[in-house]
């Protein structure tokens, strides 16, 4: 049990690192997004403030406009005053507002006349409304367009009702637009009731500096109603369902103050706790707006959560294959731990001989595989010079070539590579490929000889099995009647047979040595090869090998078309560390 939990201990830290590094990017992920949607809002919370305000301007221009007329004119009649708004083109150019009207101040004693005058001119059926009795009577003139709603407002004395009286004396004393309160328009003739504001602008008989002279000099107002709903409709029109906003007049939000609400939310849980929230204070001709602003589920503020899955699937999935790649890891340890053993235990008793030398050639260390070769003791070998050991004991010629090598190897400062005999003990000789390598210390006196020798009696006879079994295999390949072409890592070619001379026309000595991609792989397809190539050394990684495809090919005159083949790739070789690929 003690072992299990060691083993996993890694994988578990790793793992549990995984996962804190997914859940900790996941996080981060969901701030940076959730931030993008903060900063999206913040920006659609400004582009509606600016397209109410700009609007609303644009609005005032006209009142000022309109001013202008009645200030350079005598008397403006009902004709004239339509046809100035039918030019102004107010549906298209100023969309949203209910429409452009004149309001009279009229002396209590002049009213009967004043309506006389308004019967005989403009409208039969006219008349100053409500009828109580005052000093003093403002009556609607003129209102364009003249539709249904607007026909009905005609003749209505706003000074009597207390906020459009407020607005209209704000805008009498200041000089200024002045803009009401929270309304009901009198135009409310239908079910769609809405609220609605109007925005005031005084016009004078004659110049008029303080507050005593505007007031006596009062003629009348322009002005301009607005239904809240038509308003807003148009000013934002379809283009910003991305928030949720509430219009108050005034500082206070409530429902008594609220002139218009946006709201796309179907949930009331969104509604009291929406995840971004901001409010703005604007300025309409003197009268302050606050606007809310929420948002709501059908926009794009809110942070794409099939990221963060994606994220949480990916780092869950890639935390699972750490924990099993670190415990394969793990177990390809204890086997190649296990396999070294073997190996050792297996090399201990092949013909795999070390032998340490003195300076002079005497024989310090021997391992033990010598020994039981040629049973002798390790007494009788230690001390000797190791070319009069029972080694050598029928090869005199030995005694000659053994103090020249390592002379040779304190001199040249690397191995010296030799093919001894050497004798074992039933008589027999054996063949041995030895190097000797001269360890020297500081100063660059010979410490001590390493003797290293490997027994190849056995792998010359194979060797000489190979020669045979490859005259077989080049036999083969040059009676194939497919082509066989055999490459190495660097594409050059090593086998070339007649079958290949005849499809590509490139003789065998032409094509050994040669790069594949330049001979047959047409150019439009060698940057391909080298990147797979490249890729497949690195990682190993492929999806052609051992399968038979299709591709293009180009002969020696340059003629591309199609071949069947199928490629396969020797495992790497131990000295070499190379790949062979077979191109068939």
């Amino acid at each position: 049990m003690i072992k299990l939990a060691s083993q996993y201990k890694k994988p578990f830290i790793l793992f549990s690192l995984a996962i804190f590094a997914t859940f900790y990017a996941s996080s981060v992920l969901w701030n940076n997004l959730e931030a993008k949607a903060e900063e999206r809002f913040n920006r659609y919370v400004l582009m509606t403030e600016q397209r109410i305000e700009e609007r609303m301007e644009t609005y005032l221009a006209m009142l000022r406009s309109t001013a202008g007329m009645f200030s350079i004119s005598e008397k403006i009649t009902a004709e004239e005053f339509k046809l100035y708004t039918d030019q102004l083109q107010l549906d298209k150019i100023y969309p949203g507002i209910q429409g452009i009207g004149y309001s009279e101040k009229i002396p209590a004693e002049k009213v009967s006349d004043f309506e006389k005058i308004m019967r005989k001119n403009s409208d039969a059926e006219f008349r100053v409304w409500p009828g109580m009795a005052r000093d003093i009577y403002h009556s609607i003139v003129f209102l364009e367009p003249s539709d249904e709603r607007n026909k009905a407002a005609i003749g209505y004395d706003m000074f009597t009702e207390p906020k459009r009286r407020a607005a209209m004396e704000k805008a009498r004393d200041t000089g200024s637009p002045a803009a009401t309160e929270k309304v009901i328009l009198v135009q409310e003739i239908d079910k769609d009731i809405q609220s609605g504001f109007l925005i005031y602008l005084p016009i004078y008989k004659s110049l008029s500096e303080t507050v005593f002279e505007r007031r006596e000099n009062l003629q009348g107002f322009v002005y301009s109603p607005f239904r809240m709903g038509d308003l807003l409709t148009q000013i934002l029109g379809k283009e910003m369902p991305k928030l949720n906003y509430s219009i108050y007049n005034g500082h206070l939000r409530n429902y008594e103050n609220l002139m218009f609400r946006f709201n796309q939310n179907n949930s009331k849980e969104m509604d009291n706790f929406p995840r971004f929230h901001a409010v703005r204070s604007i300025d309409v001709a003197g009268q302050t707006w606050t606007i809310e602003f929420t948002s709501n589920l059908s926009s794009n503020l809110y942070p794409d959560i099939f990221y963060i899955i994606l994220l949480l699937l990916v780092g869950l999935i890639i935390s699972s294959l750490i924990w099993g790649l670190t415990l394969q890891e793990i177990k390809s340890r204890e086997k190649t731990a296990e396999s070294e053993r073997l190996f050792r235990h297996v090399f201990d008793f092949q013909f795999q001989f070390m032998t340490i030398l003195s300076p002079t050639g005497e024989v310090r260390e021997i391992n033990k595989l010598q020994l039981e070769i040629c049973n002798i003791s390790k007494e009788d070998i230690v001390g000797k010079l190791f070319w009069e050991t029972p080694f050598w004991s029928e090869m005199p010629e030995m005694k000659k070539k053994w103090p020249q090598r390592l002379k040779e190897a304190d001199h040249l400062n690397k191995p010296v590579l030799s093919r001894d005999e050497f004798q074992v003990a039933n008589g027999s000789k054996r063949i041995t490929d030895a190097a000797t390598i001269a360890v020297k210390n500081e100063k660059g006196d010979v410490r001590f000889f390493i003797v290293q020798a490997t027994d190849i009696t056995d792998r010359l006879k194979a060797e000489a099995e190979t020669v045979k079994a490859r005259n077989y295999l080049e036999a083969a390949i040059n009676t194939s009647l497919d082509a066989v072409i055999i490459i190495n890592e660097k594409s050059q070619i090593l086998e070339w047979n007649p079958q290949a001379e005849n499809i590509f026309g490139w003789k065998r000595e032409e094509a050994l040595g040669q790069s594949m991609s330049e001979m047959i792989i047409p150019p439009a397809y060698r940057d391909a090869h080298h990147m797979g190539m490249t890729h497949f050394l690195k990682s190993g990684e492929n999806n052609i090998l051992g399968k038979r495809i299709e591709l293009s090919a180009i002969n020696r005159k340059g003629e591309v078309f199609p071949v069947e083949l199928t490629v396969n790739a020797q495992t790497k070789i131990l000295l070499t560390h190379s790949w062979l690929f077979y191109a068939i």
